[in-house]
């Protein structure tokens, strides 16, 4: 991470002293105004400040939450189907599998295979995912 922040100073800096010579040798005389600057130097980095975009990082952030998506689209879509085969609700298939792993979770802790926190925890995120 912080070699990551070194290079991106660098490259920020290298960017500014290319338009302060750029600038100086084109015979205007003084820098270009502060915003242009700004927005040459977010550029040499990857950000693309006309577009609003954060550069390659929030490009990352956004594709994984898509495949994020993408993998909840396909569970729900295996979980209606079983429901569907079994002939239930896909509520009450939802219900049954997420007592199920709170049976597990509860069994996991009592023969210390994870701490209480570690269960408490995952019973949190069984109560979120349940809705509650």
């Amino acid at each position: 991470m912080r070699t990551r922040i070194i290079t991106t100073v660098l490259v920020a800096g290298v960017a500014g002293l290319a338009l302060g010579i750029v600038a100086a040798g084109s015979g205007a005389g003084e820098p270009p105004a502060p915003d242009e600057a700004d927005r040459i130097a977010l550029q040499s980095v990857g950000a693309d400040p006309v577009a609003g975009s954060d550069g390659p990082r929030a490009q990352r952030h956004e594709a994984r939450g898509e495949r994020r998506e993408a993998r909840r689209a396909r569970r729900e879509e295996v979980l209606d189907g079983v429901a569907q085969r079994l002939g239930v609700e896909a509520e009450t298939l939802r219900e049954a599998l997420l007592a199920e792993r709170g049976e597990q979770v509860d069994a996991a802790e009592a023969r210390g295979a994870i701490s209480e926190r570690q269960a408490d925890r995952r019973r949190q995120r069984l109560e979120e995912a349940a809705g509650g």
